[in-house]
């Protein structure tokens, strides 16, 4: 069996045509035949933004890395790193670590994620830039975003001791992720992201032998606008271009506090069908050390499946 195919890959060529036009005028990842069914599952990587639902358009630094390649400008500071962990249903732990930094006019950022055990163990490693376009005439000084990240992952399954007859094997294969951003009066942002827009995954199973699998994948439309300076609203749509994956509507709120903390919120459902509801919570703190700012953001996720908390630790230097 061949990757993957969708009648919905059109869709998505028409937003990322809409998304390059409007910068030029101004997942459940379910895999099939490898039957691992958690395979480089998207669970959300950063506390912040999935605490916000799953922002595309808010986010900034070295955790848009997982989210929209084209937010990883780390802004003010000159280096933006994050390390985030969470222990997904109290079964698999995920660890995360990615930097962000400038070089001339391009955003560079790098990181690695690590999941699972001997039963199942994933390592993706992410290369991504950014870079700002011309301003355009309405957005006051704020300008359009654009960046891709490439993902190298890689699987290894079934080494952990058991009966004989125990099925092993590898996998490895590359995906490219693509986002924007565009400005828009009234301090807000609308931003596209299609994840894995290329991908392929070659498996090595000791019992199905090899075979291609593509990871599904997924147009992220987000908006937010930012009031005051303080209190930022997003809302968001994921849109799966394979058939077994779902659609997602997701909304989320962040209110900063006298610049050294904030409190978040977030929903998210299944348009396509009523099997997931997820409500989030969280915030973060921060404090200057010397030349850098270290922040501690958390998120706890009530899902139908399974209550789990997220954390992540951010540093800026400056």
């Amino acid at each position: 069996m061949g990757p993957h195919t969708s009648s919905r890959r059109p869709v998505a060529l028409l937003l990322a045509v809409a998304a390059a036009l409007a910068l030029a005028a101004p997942g459940t990842c379910v895999a099939g035949i490898s039957g691992i069914p958690g395979a480089f599952a998207d669970i959300g990587i950063g506390a912040r933004s999935l605490a916000m639902g799953g922002s595309v358009a808010a986010v900034r630094g070295a955790e848009a890395l997982f989210w929209n390649p084209a937010r990883i400008d780390p802004g003010d500071a000159a280096v933006d790193v994050s390390l985030s962990y969470c222990d997904q249903m109290g079964l698999v732990p995920y660890s995360a670590a990615a930097g962000a930094t400038r070089v001339g006019p391009y955003a560079v950022g790098a990181g690695v994620l690590y999941s699972g055990d001997d039963v199942l163990t994933e390592t993706t490693v992410l290369i991504g830039g950014a870079r700002t376009m011309p301003e355009l005439p309405w957005a006051c000084g704020r300008r359009p975003e654009v960046g891709a990240a490439l993902r190298v992952r890689r699987a290894s399954f079934g080494n952990n001791e058991s009966h004989d007859g125990q099925v092993t094997g590898t996998a490895l294969g590359f995906a490219l992720d693509v986002g924007a951003t565009v400005p828009v009066p009234g301090d807000a942002t609308i931003a596209v992201v299609w994840r894995d827009a290329v991908s392929s995954l070659s498996w090595d199973s000791s019992v199905g032998g090899t075979y291609d699998e593509a990871v599904p994948s997924v147009v992220s439309i987000g908006a937010a606008v930012t009031a005051a300076g303080r209190l930022t609203v997003e809302a968001g749509f994921d849109m799966a271009l394979e058939d077994e994956a779902r659609d997602f509507a997701s909304m989320g709120v962040e209110l900063a506090l006298f610049d050294v903390a904030a409190l978040r919120g977030g929903y998210r459902t299944s348009v396509t069908d009523d099997t997931l509801d997820e409500f989030m919570a969280g915030g973060g703190v921060s404090t200057s050390l010397g030349s850098a700012t270290v922040g501690v953001d958390v998120a706890y996720v009530f899902s139908e499946l399974e209550d789990t908390l997220r954390m992540a630790v951010g540093i800026a230097w400056r």
